[in-house]
């Protein structure tokens, strides 16, 4: 169980060239099932030169052990020198993978150019997008080492760094799109969602001879507050 608040980093924007915009701010949200967990939360305004980029982290006021699997995150990434209404793009995330882990990390999801992130079920700004099996491979191995699963080598992990970043560049600018690059916590341990004791309920026991389910009353043993309130007036009726 994690109590801290959710948080997450928008690194950056790849694929755009910073000077044509200028000014620019990122607005974060959480989704469920289509609607907000709480309330947005934004990146400073900041005016870029050279790449679009932030360093802050944003934190949700919502805790990570109240979270629902299906949680969604929305980025939408605004500049005043686009067309009204003054959206470079937007991309939809979850924030547990498939197998219901915590995502760590840097990941990168593609940016919907022009359009706000869509936080419903059917959401059609979903980041998730198709990559060659090479860059998928070098990306991974890039996850290992910021998570620390792979062993540092100084002088050669800068010239690695700065290969895969031409590599990431390079192909980036090939497919022509928009990509925002998002930055998990790095917890020291994978983080499973589980549910709480109190919320898993026995499967109903079956009689095998009139073949008739016992369901269980989780509320049978609770104080019933009508029924007590009845007994103190009847006991105050029989005093009188």
């Amino acid at each position: 169980m994690i109590d801290q608040n959710v948080r997450i980093k928008v690194e950056g924007v790849e694929g755009v060239n910073a000077g044509q915009f200028g000014d620019a701010f990122a607005e974060c949200q959480l989704f469920c099932y289509g609607q907000p967990l709480c309330p947005s939360v934004m990146t400073s305004h900041c005016t870029f030169h050279s790449q679009l980029k932030w360093t802050a982290w944003l934190y949700f006021p919502i805790l990570y052990k109240d979270l629902p699997i299906d949680c969604m995150v929305t980025v939408t990434v605004y500049a005043p020198a686009c067309p009204p209404p003054h959206v470079l793009g937007g991309t939809s995330f979850f924030l547990f993978t498939s197998k219901g882990q915590l995502k760590r990390g840097v990941r990168q999801y593609l940016l919907h150019e022009g359009k706000v992130a869509d936080g419903s079920t059917l959401s059609s700004t979903l980041g998730r997008f198709e990559k060659e099996p090479s860059l998928c491979t070098l990306n991974s191995t890039l996850q290992e080492y910021t998570l620390e699963q792979e062993r540092k080598l100084c002088w050669l992990d800068r010239l690695t760094m700065s290969e895969i970043k031409k590599i990431n560049k390079t192909y980036t600018d090939e497919s022509q799109q928009i990509f925002a690059r998002i930055e998990f916590p790095s917890l020291p341990a994978p983080a499973v969602f589980t549910l709480d004791d109190s919320q898993h309920i026995p499967p109903p026991a079956c009689d095998p001879n009139t073949h008739l389910a016992l369901i269980p009353d989780p509320e049978l043993d609770v104080e019933n507050p009508a029924e007590l309130k009845n007994i103190k007036l009847a006991k105050f009726h029989s005093l009188c």
